[in-house]
């Protein structure tokens, strides 16, 4: 339910929308993208954005299959993948064959990219059965633990980086507490740190990233420095 202060501000955006209508800056396929967009809501906007912009993930993938986010998983989608610790440890290979399903989100991808990698994600899914899906989540998760890293100085403290994603799973599955992720998005350089459900990145790092979006999970905006790890994984 959205708030007065939260109405407010949508019908100021919308009539800002109404004006660039007029004026032809965006198409109108654009417009209406956008027009969609703020309908949505819950897991129908976590799909949509998924179809849009990073293709599937082990969140969009159980909510397609099944209709909905199982608990755990929803909450690895808000807090990373260090929510499979301790008596978590068994409900792991759930998420790990839904994630030897996923997209790689440090690779570039267009939207049919993403689209087309949904259609084989969820026929394969279909098809498999038990045994096979538990042999995935193995083979996943040695996958994701072979992950090549190097430790760098991320905002003030020693940090794994990795190329992939998946590297957040890889440095929290073998014990670390934190961790940085360095690609390109959407045409666009970006180092991304995270920690593990019980820690926060104020209790990690000396110096906080420009854009945080949980307690647990931020947006390095500082360039020199997203350039920087960028090329300690070039080397």
């Amino acid at each position: 339910m959205k708030t007065p202060h939260q109405t407010a501000e949508l019908n100021d955006f919308m009539k800002h929308l109404t004006r660039v209508r007029t004026c032809q800056a965006l198409s109108v396929d654009q417009i209406r993208l956008i027009e969609i967009a703020i309908g949505l809501s819950g897991d129908e906007a976590m799909l949509a954005t998924r179809a849009l912009g990073g293709g599937p993930d082990p969140a969009s993938l159980e909510y397609l299959s099944t209709g909905k986010v199982s608990t755990l998983v929803a909450r690895a989608h808000q807090l990373g993948p260090g929510v499979f610790e301790g008596k978590n440890l068994d409900q792991r290979n759930h998420y790990l064959g839904l994630c030897a399903l996923s997209a790689d989100e440090s690779q570039e991808r267009t939207v049919r990219d993403n689209l087309l990698s949904f259609a084989e994600a969820l026929d394969t899914l279909w098809s498999e059965d038990v045994e096979e899906f538990e042999m995935g989540a193995q083979v996943e998760l040695q996958k994701i633990t072979a992950l090549p890293f190097r430790v760098v100085d991320v905002l003030g403290t020693p940090t794994r980086l990795y190329r992939s994603d998946r590297g957040f799973a890889a440095a929290y599955w073998s014990g670390e507490r934190h961790a940085a992720v360095a690609g390109v998005f959407q045409g666009k350089p970006y180092l991304a740190v995270g920690t593990v459900a019980d820690t926060t990145l104020a209790q990690v790092f000396s110096i906080q990233p420009g854009k945080r979006i949980s307690p647990q999970f931020g947006i390095v905006e500082e360039p020199d420095l997203v350039a920087a790890c960028l090329a300690q994984l070039e080397d």
